[in-house]
């Protein structure tokens, strides 16, 4: 009976691997770094609202503000004011999360959960002359082709940036999204597309705004999964 027991420890040992094979394994990987872009170009100054290079303080107590085809003009103590805009930024390529995870030696066929382990940010270069709203960075998938796309989730938040300064430090998590971000992974999403919106108040006598702002995102993601579906 010695070759029964053979093919017993044989089928064992086969049956180990194969269990541990499929054993749910942690891979983490860093995102490529995502840099983003504003400059006063994204906010075009209409003629009627320039005086001497500065927004220009129309009054609306007789008349009302002009309708202007690119800005929104809203009449605040007797002054037309432009209000805050909305600037939404689209990363130029995509990240391919199984290309990353290859890279690591871990092609994982299900991915069950995942989450940020860091998140880091770093002014390049500030001369703008006019400050940003908190600046809120999305995720989702390749096809997406706004903020309003099925499955773009905000993942977190840097804080607001003023006129022609420079900062780093983290992004605040937002482990809502990030759980958004989990769920489409486990779906199949594996490349992912980046966004980031802020708002910018422009207001009567401001400056024509000016200048550039350049951003660096450094991210690493944590996903749990298994080489081959159950």
């Amino acid at each position: 009976m010695a070759w029964l027991r053979f093919l017993t420890i044989v089928f064992g040992l086969a049956l180990s691997f194969v269990v541990g094979c499929n054993s749910p394994l942690q891979v983490e990987v860093a995102i490529p770094p995502r840099r983003f872009g504003i400059s006063g170009r994204v906010l075009p100054v209409p003629p009627e609202l320039q005086k001497e290079s500065r927004i220009a303080l129309l009054p609306c107590t007789v008349l009302p503000c002009p309708d202007l085809e690119s800005w929104v003009l809203e009449c605040v103590h007797e002054i037309c004011d432009p209000g805050p805009r909305e600037i939404v930024l689209e990363s130029k390529d995509v990240i391919d999360l199984d290309l990353l995870l290859r890279e690591e030696g871990a092609a994982l066929r299900l991915i069950e959960s995942a989450e940020i382990t860091q998140a880091f940010y770093r002014t390049v270069t500030n001369s703008l002359n006019f400050s940003l709203a908190k600046i809120e960075l999305f995720v989702g998938p390749e096809s997406a082709a706004g903020l309003d796309a099925p499955g773009v989730a905000r993942i977190g938040v840097i804080p607001p940036v003023l006129e022609m300064a420079l900062g780093e430090g983290e992004v605040q998590i937002d482990h809502n999204g990030v759980q958004t971000l989990a769920t489409q992974l486990a779906k199949g999403e594996r490349r992912l597309r980046f966004f980031l919106r802020t708002f910018v108040d422009i207001r009567p006598g401001d400056p024509i705004p000016e200048g550039l702002w350049e951003i660096e995102l450094r991210l690493k993601l944590r996903v749990s999964g298994r080489i081959k579906e159950s």
